[in-house]
């Protein structure tokens, strides 16, 4: 979740509807409808999640890196 778009919706109360809240993706009002009390977890019952958000990181990275060396050459 985006930072800005989690500090309006913690900050709005259940049942109600947030100001308009400006993200990267575009303009947003929140409604809240509940909030659900944080818990403790477990690493073992994260760890898959863990791993597919650093693969994705370790992704993005690379492709950006690869992107940035590419050389791309049109020829008709």
């Amino acid at each position: 979740m985006v930072e800005d778009f989690a500090k309006a919706a913690y900050a709005t109360e259940v049942g109600k509807v947030s100001d308009p809240v400006k993200t990267e993706f575009g303009y947003h009002l929140i409604k809240v409808t509940a909030k659900t009390p944080p818990k403790d977890v477990s690493f073992s019952q994260v760890k898959d999640k863990v791993r597919e958000e650093l693969v994705a990181l370790e992704m993005n990275a690379l492709i950006k890196d690869l992107k940035e060396k590419a050389r791309i050459e049109i020829t008709l």
